[in-house]
């Protein structure tokens, strides 16, 4: 198990590799073949100028890495001077994908051949969701066809067949129509049949303990146990506070009492439930005429019933909590009144799947004991009959065998064979993962799904040293949510999770450790690029880090709304060279039941792994643990209020856990895109032609040193072309229609593109404003300057960006 000081250092030998390996211009060299299907001229085989590129990071040694760390804490600061670059590409779904696409397609934009490029120049690629979608794509595609990027932009030409596919499968979920349906359906009943299955003997074995002390309820009803155990309780209370008023021990000792009492209260809970249920079924069967009489058509009716409404709730239910997440604070009644019945129903979508389970327990009881006695063959029944039926046996015994059998068949469920996990996979990879090789033909796809997330930075097995293809790309990090609900530490912040990595080179976090992929991909055959890119965007879940609706973790993962992914803990690696843990970790009934139960922690022989925007939505985090010098963050998150939150959100996190400050003056940004609606596209103005902001830059605050934060949002200023505010015409909600929406049509995904391109390449060419700190300083500005020229920026764009903020220090200055 490594710290992060370990993966760290090993990550800038990459780094320095790959920056090495584009400055001597090998990588031009490696590109220097046209495009397939491009009609541009050919390319002689050239080196690209890079002599006055300041683009290069001087390898640093251990010593100087060592006198970086911050005591008692595994977390690495590189010394000052730092000039890694990170692009951060948010979470959002199908809409952070589009729109990211753009962003780097705008990225790409601004160089002309033989120039340096601004991927280049990218050293980090940190991405979460919807953002690792298209991030995972890019990386993997830089990684074919000659290292070129693979979604470019052409304006006078049929656009490149990779961006093409990624349109055609902008409805990825259900891309080849009534099938994708078909499948999709057949596969949440699997999830939902298997989980009753699991479920099923724990009914069994209550039903038939109901019915060995009870087996004629309407005769024998008592809450006996339940008044002994009160009166024990009783006691006990009285006599622990006449014990503390003469000893009052210790706070571990008075802790112990503590737990102590409250675990009798519950027993007698426990015993006056189960001993209610004799009374409840001698009245149904009284009302019936007794257990021969019995008549399920009521139970099957309100069963029925409740699964409908089940179903509605759970299905609503994370919009439910976001309605209530966004009233508080509102002082009106009718936010008051949003917020109180979103609560409502949350806490009846809760009920509903216990009662659900009750309803069943209350069947197979009544089942038993009308069959109690055994022997209900009907004179001259048939042997075959006999056995198929199983009316000479017991219904006790009936119950135990059966519920015995199914726990053994389900001891060879797998942890993530009945989640949703692999069917979101494989939609994903189809639509964001190809061989370029293939684009425009006929061939059948390949096990995309297979690449191992290793291969995007390979190494001689002879040597161990770098091949070529290890500087096509910059180096991914694909971020997801470990659930710690249960941790004893974390969960004292409620956070419920932290953040957790998948990288070419090691996975893990803070609070497992780090392993290497290599190593990972061993023990794990599954675990693939793929799977990391489906588990970053496992916004679906009972668990969801910070976003865990805990009266709702039962229902959600007894209905199978369930996308993480159980992955072997880093921390515990090698205890999967035993064949015994290797066995224990296979048992899925085990962990489907911590995960119902929400006891999740960082010690099992298994994490679980969500969506990554359940800690932190923007990818950020992992980048300013790293100190980067300049960030490059795309914000495509849902927030029509233009609150920010996910910024807020990463801004608490960062002070905290890494003595970061970030500051980002992003309420100009706000008024200006708030003011564009449907009715008023080009603001309250009317005026068309306004050129931006729908960025920010501002400063992040290091304890050794300063850098610059780029942070490009998903807005509208009214100066975009008229397709984009025509779809903003007829959808208000645009840009920032709901996550819930997986199901993009040509159109939408078009506009969300062209805004990612609109907005970048109007920023890094200079014709846009953005915005900035009030009265920036000199020192800033010089930032700004040496942040654009680590990102390849060309000479008269970075004049042009630096015009804007001299502007406003002129106008400052008259004012």
């Amino acid at each position: 198990m490594l710290s992060f000081f370990d993966i760290f250092r090993n990550e800038l030998d990459v780094v320095n590799y790959r920056r090495r390996t584009i400055q001597d211009g090998a990588v031009a060299r490696a590109r220097s073949l046209t495009r397939r299907g491009s009609t541009d001229l050919f390319l002689p085989d050239v080196e690209v100028p890079f002599a006055e590129n300041p683009h290069f990071l001087t390898p640093r040694t251990d010593a100087a890495l060592a006198e970086s760390v911050v005591p008692g804490r595994e977390t690495t600061r590189t010394v000052p001077g730092s000039n890694l670059v990170g692009l951060a590409l948010s979470g959002g779904g199908i809409r952070s994908a589009s729109f990211s696409l753009g962003v780097l397609q705008g990225l790409d934009s601004l160089s002309k051949h033989n120039e340096p490029r601004v991927i280049d120049a990218i050293d980090y690629v940190s991405a979460v969701s919807g953002g690792g979608y298209i991030g995972t794509s890019l990386v993997a595609g830089l990684m074919q066809e000659n290292a070129t990027f693979p979604f470019d932009s052409r304006l006078d030409e049929q656009e490149a067949p990779e961006t093409q596919h990624l349109r055609d499968y902008s409805n990825f979920l259900t891309a080849n129509g009534g099938i994708d349906y078909l499948v999709s359906f057949a596969l949440i009943l699997r999830g939902i049949l298997v989980n009753a299955v699991i479920v099923l003997p724990v009914l069994l074995l209550l039903a038939a303990l109901t019915v060995a002390i009870y087996p004629r309820p309407d005769l024998y009803k008592s809450f006996t146990l339940t008044l002994i155990l009160a009166g024990l309780t009783a006691v006990f209370m009285v006599a622990s506070a006449i014990y503390i008023s003469f000893r009052p021990g210790t706070l571990r000792s008075r802790e112990i009492l503590g737990q102590g009492i409250g675990l009798l209260v519950v027993l007698v809970l426990v015993a006056a439930v189960f001993q209610a249920q004799p009374y409840i079924l001698a009245a149904i069967m009284s009302r019936a005429g007794g257990p021969a009489n019995m008549d399920m058509a009521w139970l099957s009716r309100l069963f029925a019933l409740l699964t409908s409404v089940a179903t509605v709730l759970i299905a609503a239910s994370q919009k439910l909590a976001n309605v209530a997440k966004a009233s508080i604070g509102e002082a009106t009644w009718t936010a008051t009144l949003k917020k109180y019945a979103s609560r409502i129903a949350l806490y009846v979508a809760a009920i509903i799947v216990p009662l659900l389970l009750w309803l069943v327990y209350i069947g197979l009881s009544y089942w038993a004991i009308q069959n109690y006695s055994g022997n209900r063959c009907a004179a001259g029944t048939a042997d075959w009959m006999r056995w198929l039926t199983l009316c000479d046996f017991s219904s006790l015994a009936i119950y135990l065998v059966v519920a015995l059998a199914i726990v053994v068949v389900t001891l060879f469920i797998g942890p993530n064979a009945n989640s949703l996990h692999k069917l979101y996979r494989d939609r994903l990879s189809r639509a964001f993962l190809f061989e370029r090789a293939q684009m425009g033909t006929h061939n059948a796809p390949s096990d995309v799904d297979t690449w191992k997330f290793s291969s995007l930075k390979p190494r001689a097995e002879a040597t161990g040293s770098w091949l070529p293809s290890a500087a096509y790309a910059p180096y991914l990090l694909t971020n997801t949510a470990i659930n710690l609900e249960a941790s004893e530490d974390l969960n004292k912040r409620g956070r419920n999770g932290d953040t957790f990595i998948f990288s070419p080179l090691h996975v893990g976090s803070w609070w497992t450790g780090y392993v290497p992929t290599t190593r990972m991909e061993t023990i794990v055959p599954d675990f693939s690029l793929a799977t990391a890119m489906a588990v970053s965007g496992a916004a679906a879940s009972a668990n969801m880090g910070r976003n865990t609706i805990k009266v709702l973790t039962f229902s959600l993962s007894l209905l199978n709304i369930r996308l993480g992914y159980w992955l072997a803990n880093p921390a515990r690696l090698d205890d999967f060279h035993s064949w015994r843990n290797r066995w224990k970790a296979k048992i899925g009934t085990w962990f489907f039941a911590m995960e119902t139960l929400g006891k999740l922690n960082e010690k099992r022989l298994n994490v679980y792994l969500t969506d990554g925007g359940h800690i932190e939505n923007l990818g950020i985090y992992e980048l300013l643990r790293r100190r980067c010098k300049v960030i490059v963050a795309v914000d495509a998150e849902a927030d029509p209020n233009m609150t920010f939150s996910a910024l807020v959100n990463l801004e608490v996190m960062a002070r905290i856990d890494l003595g970061i400050r970030i500051e980002l003056p992003w309420q100009a940004l706000q008024s200006s895109a708030t003011g564009v609606t449907a009715s008023a596209l080009y603001g309250p103005n009317g005026l068309p032609g306004k050129l931006g902001p729908h960025a920010v830059i501002g400063q992040i605050r290091y304890d050794d040193g300063q850098g610059i934060l780029i942070y490009i949002k998903a807005s509208l200023s009214g100066d975009e072309n008229d397709y984009v505010l025509d779809y903003k015409r007829h959808n208000p909600a645009f840009p920032h229609e709901t996550t819930v929406d997986q199901f993009f049509s040509e159109e939408q995904f078009e506009a969300y593109r062209s805004l990612g391109f609109h907005a970048t390449r109007g920023l890094f060419a200079g014709a846009d404003d953005f915005a900035k700190p009030r009265s920036p300083s000199a020192e800033w500005e010089a930032e700004v300057s040496s942040a654009l020229q680590l990102l390849n920026i060309p000479y008269d764009m970075r004049t042009a960006i630096l015009g804007h903020i001299a502007e406003q220090r002129n106008r400052e200055g008259e004012g």
